[in-house]
């Protein structure tokens, strides 16, 4: 369970030294997501935002996984609105994190709207 708590740490020492990258802000959010702390992660995107390297596909599939274990709903539906600004693509894994958060959410509607979203990915 800790592991989440060094790699913050690791993160943090690594901004001190200004070698951030989008790649160690996403690594460290998959590890507080795995680690149980899916709001760290999200946390970890909104200072990642701040980059100049903008965050991938991968980023945010992290970040809406993080959505799917504390049923975020409304902050998956966010950041999936932030993928298309973004002009990154969705694919089957992250809507179906998106569907699943908002299904934990008790928001059916929602999942239904995403599920349609979806279409042929």
């Amino acid at each position: 369970g800790g592991e989440w708590a060094a790699a913050l740490r690791l993160l943090d020492g690594m901004s001190e030294r200004s070698v951030m990258s989008i790649k160690a802000y996403t690594a460290a959010m998959d590890v507080c997501v795995q680690g149980g702390a899916w709001a760290e992660a999200l946390r970890l995107l909104a200072r990642a935002e701040s980059l100049e390297e903008p965050p991938t596909t991968i980023t945010y599939s992290v970040a809406i996984s993080a959505c799917e274990k504390g049923a975020a709903w409304i902050e998956a539906l966010d950041l999936l609105a932030g993928m298309h600004r973004r002009k990154l693509k969705a694919d089957k894994i992250i809507y179906t994190a998106a569907i699943s958060a908002c299904a934990k959410g008790g928001q059916w509607a929602a999942a239904t709207d995403v599920l349609n979203a979806m279409g042929d990915v």
